[in-house]
């Protein structure tokens, strides 16, 4: 295998992993876990994106805003959209360091525990309506 093969295999395993997850930003456990995924994300495989900003919500108009509020969204190169679990679930297995809980947590989405966990936690979880012009107090 030649140096060009090897960067189109890379390229190809970039391109195919790549997931775009999108946030509430007005979350700080959302913008928490963003940022410790960040941390681990050492393929940069995984882009948050805010779903509260209006021209990125015009740009992926196919992501259903009111439930992603709700449930952080995810979709792939493959143009799947998930949300709630199924979106964390996206994320681990994008991340090498997660793989082995990646057993664990299919466990919990067959047996629907992980759906039940994420929804107690997405409806207890506080939220900030805030707008931020020059300094923000939550930093992304």
């Amino acid at each position: 295998i030649n140096n060009t093969e090897y960067k189109s295999f890379l390229k190809w395993i970039n391109n195919s992993l790549q997931i775009t997850a999108f946030y509430d930003d007005g979350c700080p456990n959302c913008i928490r876990f963003k940022n410790f995924i960040n941390k681990l994300d050492w393929f940069q495989l995984v882009d948050f994106l805010p779903i509260r900003n209006e021209v990125l919500s015009s740009r992926y108009q196919f992501i259903d805003k009111s439930l992603a509020l709700r449930e952080m969204a995810t979709i792939s190169n493959l143009s799947k959209v998930k949300y709630g679990f199924d979106s964390i679930l996206n994320i681990l297995k994008a991340i090498p360091i997660f793989i082995p809980i990646l057993p664990f947590m299919y466990f919990f989405k067959f047996t629907q525990i992980g759906k039940f966990l994420y929804k107690k936690v997405a409806k207890s979880r506080t939220i900030f309506s805030l707008s931020c012009e020059d300094k923000c107090l939550l930093k992304n």
